[in-house]
């Protein structure tokens, strides 16, 4: 009995207000329309410790950095145990709205201490493909504003979105992670992003 095909993890990445929820749930749409295996997921997750740090997000409840770092990194193996792997075992492809590179952005830049951050996650799969989409700060704070929300958290101060910046770009440097710009029009990041995942899954972009 021959076993199914292992499905690929996804990773789409940027700082808030880059486009990467519209990216990552359009090319779910396009690719489900083709009937590729795909399933959609996203972090942090909704599980019983994904749902503690959305409650920090909200302002709810107080969290020092490293709790928050590690929080994540549980999030995350929890994540891939309940979801992720079983998926791909099935032959399915995730895609996902954030995945490990987003800790060492956000969390790096939090933290000063990338090491230590890429420690905690070393038992998460690597993406098979993880696309950054590239937006200045400024840019995407005008983003998010224009949405109507008027609470902008720690994590979307134009400094520190700068600094997570910095650290995404080091990983397109290192060959992790494929920039995209998202400053371009919507359709035209969405075009890029599908290319390159398509091109990734041996898949033709009709």
């Amino acid at each position: 009995m021959t076993s199914k095909k292992r499905g690929k993890i996804i990773a789409i990445e940027g700082i808030d207000g880059s486009g990467k929820t519209t990216v990552s749930t359009e090319i779910y749409s396009f690719l489900s329309s083709k009937g590729v295996p795909i399933y959609y997921s996203f972090e942090p997750t909704y599980t019983k410790i994904g749902s503690i740090i959305h409650r920090f997000l909200r302002g709810e409840i107080p969290l020092d950095s490293h709790s928050q770092a590690l929080l994540f990194a549980a999030d995350r193996l929890e994540h891939l145990s309940r979801e992720i792997i079983p998926y791909i075992k099935q032959g399915k492809n995730v895609i996902l709205d954030r995945y490990v590179h987003s800790s060492y952005a956000y969390q790096g830049a939090l933290l000063n201490d990338l090491k230590w951050i890429m420690t905690i996650n070393k038992f998460a799969l690597a993406p098979d493909l993880a696309i950054y989409i590239d937006v200045p700060p400024s840019v995407a704070i005008r983003r998010i504003r224009k949405k109507g929300r008027s609470n902008i958290s720690v994590y979307e101060s134009v400094r520190f979105l700068g600094r997570v910046r910095n650290i995404y770009k080091s990983f397109v440097k290192k060959g992790e992670l494929i920039e995209i710009d998202g400053t371009k029009e919507k359709d035209q990041v969405v075009k890029s992003a599908l290319a390159i995942v398509c091109k990734s899954l041996k898949i033709k972009l009709l």
